[in-house]
């Protein structure tokens, strides 16, 4: 099995250099609204968990 480092990194180029524009956009303003509700209080995983709700609903589509 590759570690996991490796394996995030490899997913990250992946997801950086596919993504479509429109899911890229999504994510950048829900995140950023989830920052400015927050008063940027709001944590990392949480953060994750917007983002991988927002993917998961644009897969869907």
């Amino acid at each position: 099995m590759i570690p996991e480092d490796v394996r995030n990194r490899l997913a990250s180029y992946y997801f950086l250099n596919s993504i479509e524009e429109s899911l890229e956009n999504k994510l950048v303003d829900r995140l950023t609204m989830a920052m400015l509700q927050s008063n940027e209080q709001i944590s990392e995983n949480e953060l994750v968990d917007i983002g991988i709700k927002l993917i998961k609903e644009y897969l869907e589509q």
